[in-house]
């Protein structure tokens, strides 16, 4: 199958926190590019579905945080689409 990302992704370990309309959990980053997000989960969610939308928070010196959308979700693994910079 042909790798279809449009997009270089950059191997970057940041701690981030996921924040979901009624929770919310610490993550690790495992890549990035201009588009999106891939997050290793530190704490389980259960109740995380592609399309879900939330906040995330990625701190590294300063907090960056973008409004996300869920495009992926295997085990412990989430993958982001970044909509936009959050206030």
């Amino acid at each position: 199958m042909r790798n279809q990302r449009l997009n270089i992704r950059l191997k970057y370990e940041w701690q981030c926190n996921v924040h979901l309309e009624n929770s919310s959990c610490y993550a690790m980053t495992k890549n990035i590019s201009s588009s999106g997000v891939l997050v290793h989960l530190l704490d389980p969610l259960s109740d995380i579905y592609v399309g879900d939308r939330c906040i995330l928070s990625l701190k590294r010196g300063l907090l960056l945080r973008y409004d996300s959308e869920v495009v992926r979700v295997e085990a412990s693994n989430i993958a982001f689409r970044l909509l936009s910079t959050a206030m």
